[in-house]
């Protein structure tokens, strides 16, 4: 999946497994790619036996399958397979154990929550295991089984301590490939030092203006833009690895993505600024927004934020509010909860935001930036610092 991650899918639309196999993938992991294929393939061939619903008219007719069918997009095979998948288990779950309520998403998934089992192997041993065999003084042989003790026995090894699972879907992850996404992850460990990510945000804020000037030009003609551009001599020696890497992603993005990419860049600035004593967010002219806690309320305030479980999206997605006041108009009066219900009507922001205020329901924005330093301090374990 990270190969195709800046890549133009509609290239490899045509391209057959086993010659993507050939031209990109490692001597050492050839064994294992061609097994994991063949698996999947196994699975397609036996949806399209049964006839399987979720399997489209145009997949059942399918002679093979491409490289595109083992992404997880939308309605690819691999997509509809996990799905299968998934509801068998919860199915096997619902009927050896209908009072489970243990439940996890997909991306809590380990190969320890998987029912897994080779039938030939694994339960024969335990048919054997309880297998009644009777010589009787004629010759004669009987052989009886203990059908409720196997039962149970296959019960309480394979299926009593799995979980159900729940896939989930991000609401504009498709379209955001920057937030709550391992891209981001990356953008923040890659990008250490405040020269580095400088350069990042001059060269992705730049590019934007770009591609917004050329959106009605071809991909190539945009990119020709970027190539024949001269050198500023901006960037220092320190950062051209850094940006060389970034412009990998811009040639393949669109708009939305480097808008994205600057604001991930600019998050890791903003949190490099509060580790070195400095105000993020002194371009916020309206000092309004600047006021601090008392130190009772910092107190009241820190006690819940550590509690918070998902402090990094407040992090994340109160830096975005905060450097959209301005543009959206918003009032240093309004409580942040119900500035973030009104960006979540827009869908700028996630609902797990807005989950982690439901204890701060009287926090004003005018407390905004306050807020969101106390949050970067507990999260990187900082002390607390009155001078940003």
């Amino acid at each position: 999946m990270c190969y195709f991650v800046n890549l133009d899918l509609q290239c490899y639309n045509e391209v057959p497994i086993n010659t993507f196999r050939k031209e990109n993938v490692a001597d050492h992991e050839q064994q294992t790619f061609s097994d994991s294929a063949e698996i999947v393939k196994l699975l397609w061939k036996h949806l399209k036996s049964i006839n399987y619903p979720q399997l489209t008219a145009e997949l059942k007719e399918k002679d093979d399958l491409m490289i595109l069918d083992l992404l997880p997009t939308e309605g690819s095979v691999v997509q509809i397979i996990t799905k299968y998948l998934v509801q068998t288990q919860n199915n096997f779950i619902e009927k050896t154990n209908p009072t489970a309520d243990r439940l996890i998403t997909a991306n809590e998934l380990k190969p320890s929550h998987v029912i897994t089992c080779v039938p030939e192997h694994d339960f024969l041993t335990i048919a054997i295991s309880n297998i009644d065999h009777v010589v009787y003084e004629d010759g004669k042989h009987s052989t009886n089984y203990n059908f409720k003790t196997v039962e149970r026995q296959i019960i309480d090894r394979f299926f009593k301590e799995k979980p159900m699972i729940k896939i989930t879907h991000s609401a504009g992850q498709a379209g955001n490939p920057f937030k709550n996404t391992n891209d981001r992850n990356c953008i923040m460990n890659d990008f250490r030092f405040l020269n580095e990510i400088s350069a990042a945000l001059s060269y992705s804020t730049d590019c934007y203006w770009i591609y917004e000037a050329v959106v009605s030009c071809t991909r190539a003609e945009a990119h020709g833009v970027r190539e024949e551009r001269p050198e500023t001599g901006r960037q220092s020696t320190d950062t051209e690895l850094a940006v060389s890497v970034l412009f990998q992603v811009l040639r393949s993005s669109q708009v939305k993505h480097i808008q994205d990419l600057w604001e991930a860049l600019s998050l890791r600035q903003s949190s490099l600024l509060i580790e070195m004593n400095q105000n993020p967010f002194i371009m916020i002219e309206d000092r309004s927004f600047h006021e601090m806690f008392t130190e009772d309320q910092k107190n009241e305030n820190k006690t819940v934020l550590a509690n918070i479980t998902n402090l990094d999206v407040l992090i994340t997605e109160l830096h975005y509010v905060i450097l959209n006041i301005k543009s959206k108009d918003v009032h240093p009066t309004y409580t942040i909860l119900e500035t973030f219900e009104a960006f979540l009507g827009f869908g700028e922001v996630s609902e797990k935001a807005v989950e982690c205020l439901r204890d701060l329901p009287q926090v004003e924005m005018r407390n905004s930036i306050a807020l969101w330093k106390l949050a970067v301090q507990i999260k990187k374990g900082l002390k607390n610092s009155e001078s940003v």
